[in-house]
């Protein structure tokens, strides 16, 4: 088990034992600056290494460590480290890493870290890039709130100038949208200002299918055919994973006991978690009282 904490310490613990094989301290090895809320992204797991979004300074925005004892086997590009997390995928066959970094998304060779591709992505001043990239028919999606919007960019081919929207089109603060056939459903809008907005979108023509207002904002899950919406007021929507419109199946409230839930949820075996800064529930994920 892998585990990269708020202070940039990243560790692998033994999953029979929960014994610690090894730990980092990325933020000190790698002088990366504080974040508005510390580090906070997932690492992700390419063959033998663990590939860390650490924004450290010195062409270390991105870092590869050895899996098995934690050493540092490459680092890459140069800039301050985002809340997004890295996605590994494979473009004409090969395998390449998506980094959405401060100001940046960039694409990695993950044995060596060689930049592939990149574009501008991001807003200087008090913003963040929080979701993370999203890959559908060979290209990547990025989107962000702030006044940044999105961007569509093809991985197949570095040479096509990427797609730029303003945040009319769609603008997700965190919540990473989902894929349902060759479209995508994402929260538009802010945690922070005002309500939001669950839309379904085209990321290729730019065209808006449906979109249903008046919402807390979110994370989104897909199960099956359906998707989880759970709200940052601990209120869990079920509805449709349907390109044509919204179709609400369920909504409970869920978590209670602070008022508002900013953690992800997560989903193993058919069972949903979901916290708070005081409870951990656990619920079927077909059933939701």
């Amino acid at each position: 088990i892998y585990l990269f904490g708020v202070t940039g310490r990243l560790s692998c613990l033994d999953a029979g034992s929960g014994r610690e094989i090894w730990a980092r301290q990325t933020a000190e090895d790698f002088s990366a600056p504080d974040g508005y809320f510390g580090a906070g992204s997932t690492p992700v797991l390419v063959g033998d290494r663990l590939i860390v979004n650490v924004g450290g300074r010195e062409d270390s925005a991105v870092v590869a460590f050895a899996a098995d004892d934690g050493r540092t086997l490459w680092q890459s590009f140069d800039d301050a480290a985002a809340y997004s997390s890295p996605v590994a995928v494979i473009i004409s066959g090969r395998p390449r890493v998506v980094v959405v970094t401060r100001l940046h998304t960039v694409i990695l060779n993950p044995a060596s870290g060689a930049v592939v591709q990149q574009f501008p992505f991001g807003a200087r001043g008090p913003t963040v890039n929080g979701a993370s990239p999203v890959l559908l028919n060979s290209h990547v999606f990025v989107s962000a709130s702030y006044r940044v919007g999105s961007v569509w960019a093809n991985l197949q081919d570095p040479q096509e100038a990427p797609v730029v929207r303003d945040e009319s089109f769609l603008a997700t603060q965190y919540a990473t949208p989902v894929v349902v056939g060759d479209r995508l459903i994402a929260v538009d809008g802010r945690q922070d200002v005002g309500t939001a907005s669950l839309k379904c979108v085209d990321p290729a023509s730019g065209e808006t299918l449906w979109q249903k207002d008046g919402f807390d904002y979110g994370t989104l899950l897909k199960v099956d055919d359906e998707i989880l919406f759970l709200t940052c007021s601990g209120e869990l929507i079920r509805f449709a994973a349907d390109t044509q419109s919204y179709r609400e199946i369920q909504r409970s409230m869920i978590l209670q006991s602070t008022p508002r839930a900013y953690r992800l949820p997560a989903l193993a075996n058919g069972r949903l978690y979901v916290r708070d800064d005081n409870e951990l529930r656990c619920l079927h994920a077909g059933v939701i009282d």
